[in-house]
């Protein structure tokens, strides 16, 4: 099960979730090369310390069957993001 690890900018405390825990949409489009699938993916929660945490990570499949390594496309109260398959 791949896990995402950050950090809460605000307290500095470090938090570990499942990939499984944030929800997950698609939105695919007709390329060059054939259908291109974007694959997002949001995690809002608040942190023990009170402050609210939101992660929004992407991933491309382009051409379709190539996935590419997943990316953090943005986030708010969190630091030092790191997808991993083995945390």
């Amino acid at each position: 099960m791949s896990m995402v690890l950050y950090m809460c900018s605000s307290c500095k405390k470090e938090h570990k979730i499942n990939l499984s825990d944030f929800d997950v949409w698609e939105e695919t489009e007709n390329c060059s090369s054939g259908l291109k699938r974007e694959i997002w993916m949001k995690f809002e929660d608040e942190c023990e310390c009170g402050h609210d945490v939101e992660i929004m990570l992407n991933q491309t499949e382009y051409p379709i069957g190539v996935l590419n390594d997943i990316e953090v496309h943005s986030a708010s109260n969190a630091g030092n993001i790191r997808v991993s398959s083995a945390a």
